[in-house]
């Protein structure tokens, strides 16, 4: 197979990867596969590997946020309004706060089941989307930085916010947020070996820039 045919195959079969026809298993296979006489490459940059798949976590955002708490507040109203007072209004408006706590839970559910995460020891892969659906994804070796932030409240059920900053072109000059993530100091330390193993394959460094001396 020539240089031209084997890109081409490539391509495609990157294509596919990131429409969701083949999962991780079968496009790292098929890749190798395709490139199996080329010594270091076919074994280590080509050998993408599955290591975790995650999405926020909807009861880690009700008991361990603020906003969670407060939604906390609006669904126990009715008990507090039919014990405390006789008054219709305000019963009918402590209905009203509860049907609206249990739509902010709702909508926080349905957007975690909605983005899905897939680390592999090459990418960071995100699926969006129910119905209509989308792939984004970035390459270990191009993170430049990552953060976890999470608060005191939050640390009550260990979830938090992994922040990466990457050199792709799709993502320059933005951070890429994952929130509300379970046990997320040690998906951040996880994600932070793998970056470094991937630059390593790639043999990539990284060079800070002062743009006031330029």
């Amino acid at each position: 197979m020539d240089d031209a045919t084997r890109i081409a195959t490539l391509e495609r079969l990157a294509g596919l990867y990131r429409a969701g026809s083949l999962t991780a298993d079968e496009y790292a296979a098929q890749k190798a596969k395709l490139l199996g006489g080329d010594g270091d490459d076919a074994a280590g940059i080509t050998d993408e590997k599955p290591v975790a798949q995650f999405h926020g976590s909807t009861l880690g955002w009700v008991l361990g946020s603020g906003l969670g708490w407060l939604t906390i507040v609006l669904i126990l109203s009715p008990i507090l309004a039919f014990t405390l007072t006789a008054d219709t209004g305000a019963r009918y408006t402590s209905l009203a706060l509860l049907a609206a706590g249990f739509a902010a839970i709702a909508v926080r559910w349905i957007g975690n089941i909605a983005k899905k995460y897939e680390l592999t020891n090459q990418r960071l892969i995100m699926r969006t989307g129910l119905v209509f659906k989308r792939v984004d994804e970035i390459e270990l070796y191009r993170v430049k930085d990552s953060r976890v932030d999470f608060s005191i409240i939050n640390q009550l059920t260990g979830i938090g916010t992994i922040t990466l900053r990457s050199s792709d072109v799709s993502s320059e000059q933005t951070d890429f947020k994952i929130r509300d993530v379970p046990c997320a100091r040690d998906i951040r330390e996880q994600l932070r070996g793998l970056v470094d193993r991937a630059r390593q394959r790639r043999q990539v460094r990284e060079f800070d820039i002062d743009e006031r001396g330029i």
